[in-house]
């Protein structure tokens, strides 16, 4: 039931982490596997966008459990790391893993959650044949929360907390080996508290934040597409959006926003480290 998401980088080092140096910008070599459902998908072109722009020869490649005609996620897992060990072996700087979001808001102590904590455990151990360090891409929550636990997640904010607490016990976990995360579930939060603190309703349809879903309410639109892939591109190497990453169909504006946006999120970070760190 894990949807991973990995993003493996060729850059220069950075004390421990492989990193640009601020104003360096990306190196040529920019390869990247992506690793999930279609919350992956849903931010593929954008960031391959952003970051072909940067580096000339990047590559984007998304694998999903669909694509490798398995049925399920669960199905997706069991079937081990052979469908990407040997592309990963490759890859080199980072392994970015995004588990889903319904997964990692368990409660740290349920079954699910201790099935998720070995899960992430066995993949980010992949870094160990590879120059690369396991960084946990944090998943936004769901625009109205968990339909399937209304009680605890029946809110957008419920349920993005319930991911946060998820994060923290995931990466308190000795075993999984993580020690750098992105904010991607923060920079969704940051909009939704500035729709809320502006006197509109963050779930109207008209607003910022129902505008960074798509119609399921579960994946990112184009504008939240760009959210979160300004968001990694902050996070790995410290670079920040500007307006030539704009997609054209995002108002300038916006897209500003966005990009402010994201740099809050990650220069807010309290209880994690991102990698540029």
């Amino acid at each position: 039931l894990l949807a991973v998401l990995m993003l493996v980088i060729s850059s220069a080092p950075l004390g421990g982490v492989q990193a640009e140096t601020p104003g360096d910008g990306v190196s040529s070599s920019f390869d990247v596997v992506l690793m999930g459902d279609r919350q992956t998908e849903s931010i593929s072109s954008t960031f391959q966008g952003i970051i072909g722009s940067r580096a000339a020869g990047s590559n984007i490649e998304a694998v999903t459990g669909e694509s490798l005609g398995m049925a399920g996620h669960f199905a997706f897992y069991l079937e081990g790391l052979s469908p990407w060990q040997e592309v990963l072996s490759r890859q080199s700087d980072y392994l970015l893993l995004q588990p889903e979001a319904t997964e990692i808001s368990k409660h740290p102590t349920s079954s699910g959650f201790t099935s998720l904590s070995s899960s992430v455990a066995d993949i980010s151990s992949i870094a160990g044949s590879m120059p690369s360090d396991p960084v946990l891409l944090i998943p936004w929550a769901h625009m109205r929360g968990d339909s399937t636990r209304p009680i605890t997640h029946g809110s957008f904010q419920a349920m993005n907390q319930a991911i946060e607490n998820g994060s923290m016990s995931l990466m308190d976990g000795s075993s999984t080996g993580i020690q750098f995360a992105i904010p991607t579930d923060e920079a969704y939060d940051t909009v939704y508290r500035d729709v809320l603190e502006s006197g509109s309703d963050p779930l109207d349809a008209n607003s910022q934040f129902a505008r960074l879903y798509d119609n399921d309410g579960v994946n990112a639109s184009e504008e939240g597409s760009y959210l979160v892939s300004c968001t990694i591109l902050l996070s790995l190497t410290d670079e920040i959006c500007d307006s030539s990453d704009r997609p054209l169909a995002i108002h300038q504006n916006t897209a500003s926003y966005l990009e402010n946006v994201s740099q809050r999120a990650v220069d807010n970070m309290v209880n994690f480290n991102p990698p540029r760190s």
